[in-house]
């Protein structure tokens, strides 16, 4: 197989708790995630040199690309003496907590694996991808999943069913996660989140009108700015039925009962200065 063309899904934090933070810096969250119907694509072409370029002029094409090192990490792994080119095609936003970065990262790690026929499973692609990044070995497996240490186990869920979800991301506000969680104060953590009876709850298949109420991200705490908490009351009062910052921000998402309300609710927000999306879970 000499290409190759892939879709690399987003995600949302449907919860988000961040534990301790680790001797090494890092800290050990745990999270409930989930893939939605937003993409960027990936096309992988066979090559004597290792290339990438990429629609969005802000985003590095060297080894800082994450999509760059999981071609890196694949190769070494697999010690195959073989390169690709790697086009990438944005469309979800940077900094923004949505994954993009790990979701190309992710697919492009699926791709080669297909391209090359090395037969790796997803949980040796996971190894690999745990080595790129913290969200990357979730885009492994996609679909919902549960999270934890600082993103490299992951035990998938039952798929939820979710229609009209609206994602709004304001263009002006990026956020950088390494900073964020360098910014990250514990000690303002709300305590009272019981990630526990909500994974309880997602295992059970609980209908989700019946703990919407009760998702939440640790993030949001101290994290957030007037912008978000001014985005988030606006869905609120149009009808949403949850909206929540997804990741370490800056976008917003929220769930409506019918795909007419979250249209309403998107001509809210202006196209010169937020990134809209109706979307669901895949």
């Amino acid at each position: 197989m000499k290409k190759i063309k892939l879709k690399a899904p987003a995600k949302i934090n449907l919860a988000l708790k961040i534990k301790n933070k680790r001797p090494d810096g890092y800290h050990n969250l745990i999270s409930i995630l989930q893939t939605i119907s937003l993409f960027d694509k990936i096309k992988l072409k066979k090559s004597k040199k290792l290339k990438c370029c990429c629609n969005n002029k802000i985003i590095p094409t060297n080894n800082q690309n994450l999509a760059v090192k999981a071609a890196i990490a694949f190769f070494e792994h697999c010690k195959i003496k073989q390169n690709v080119k790697i086009k990438i095609f944005k469309k979800i936003p940077i900094q923004a907590g949505l994954g993009g970065g790990s979701s190309n990262a992710a697919t492009v790690l699926i791709g080669l694996n297909k391209m090359f026929e090395t037969k790796l499973s997803k949980q040796e692609l996971c190894k690999i991808a745990a080595k790129i990044g913290a969200d990357v070995p979730f885009f492994i497996f996609g679909k919902t999943a549960l999270v934890s240490g600082v993103g490299e186990i992951v035990e998938q869920l039952q798929p939820i069913n979710l229609k009209n979800i609206l994602i709004i991301k304001p263009k002006k506000l990026n956020i950088e996660t390494k900073l964020a969680f360098l910014k990250y104060d514990l000690s303002k953590t709300q305590q009272n989140n019981d990630i526990n009876s909500l994974i309880e709850k997602f295992k059970k298949q609980e209908p989700f009108s019946s703990y919407c109420n009760s998702l939440f991200n640790s993030f949001e705490s101290t994290a957030t700015n007037n912008q978000i908490d001014e985005i988030k009351t606006k869905l609120k009062s149009a009808g949403a039925i949850c909206a929540l910052m997804t990741g370490s921000g800056s976008s917003v998402f929220a769930v409506f009962k019918t795909l007419k309300l979250a249209k309403k609710a998107c001509k809210l927000f202006s196209k010169t200065d937020f990134f809209k999306f109706i979307c669901k879970t895949i």
